[in-house]
């Protein structure tokens, strides 16, 4: 893997648009500028990241600002402002603070956004496994058009949320909503051991980490069968 990386600005570029079909983003010759100043090793690697950001392509930038604006109301939920180059915090709080520390070193790049952090240690959002395909399903292929962007831009006004309280209770059926129809949580036929088939060392970690494969943990994972705290929407 580490000698396949890109080693120059316009191999990066053209590895970029290979496997995204899409440009970079604006300001990609300054990263890559400071990523091979801090002697990044795996320089053309953003599949995971491109995974998460991708169900949020089927979310206009308006609505995505209305949304933003909208949750960040909330307890709990920090909103960090850029605003001419200077980051500042409508809700301080200690987990802000890290990103803030990340952020600052290339400011001055950075352009006018609002960015919501979830400011307690536990998960905040769940989204059904249907939601969430739907949501990629309807993905644009390609940056969308103004007719695109108004028709999202009327969902703003029907947004609601509400963050309720799952605390010191088992909150495995919650927990396992995003899992897909054929996996083990979701097979109502499948009935966990009551103990490991056997205590040996974990020889699969992304399997081990992946709820919707792991029934076991409904009976003997902490945070799945009584957690402290847990507010969710």
């Amino acid at each position: 893997m580490v000698e396949r990386q890109s080693k120059s600005l316009p191999e990066a570029i053209q590895e970029y648009q290979r496997r995204y079909q899409r440009e970079p983003p604006p300001g990609f010759d300054r990263w890559y500028k400071m990523a091979v100043e801090a002697n990044v090793t795996l320089i053309d690697e953003y599949d995971l990241l491109m995974q998460d950001l991708e169900p949020f392509g089927a979310i206009s930038a308006d609505e995505l600002h209305a949304r933003t604006a909208k949750v960040s109301t909330t307890q709990s939920i920090s909103r960090m402002m850029v605003r001419n180059n200077t980051i500042k915090v409508d809700q301080d709080h200690h987990h802000s603070q890290v990103p803030i520390e990340w952020l600052e070193d290339f400011a001055e790049f950075l352009p006018d956004m609002d960015l919501a952090f979830n400011a307690l240690d536990e998960p905040r959002e769940i989204v059904p496994h249907g939601t969430l395909q739907s949501s990629l399903r309807a993905c644009p292929e390609k940056s969308p058009g103004e007719e695109y962007s108004k028709s999202r831009l009327a969902r703003s006004a029907s947004f609601n949320f509400e963050f309720l309280e799952n605390g010191h209770q088992n909150i495995w059926e919650l927990a396992t909503i995003p899992c897909p129809p054929d996996s083990l949580a979701s097979d109502t036929r499948y009935s966990p051991p009551s103990q490991p088939a056997d205590p040996n060392f974990v020889r699969n970690a992304s399997f081990v980490k992946d709820t919707c494969q792991n029934p076991f943990s409904s009976m003997h994972h902490g945070f799945v069968v009584s957690p402290d705290t847990l507010y969710t929407t």
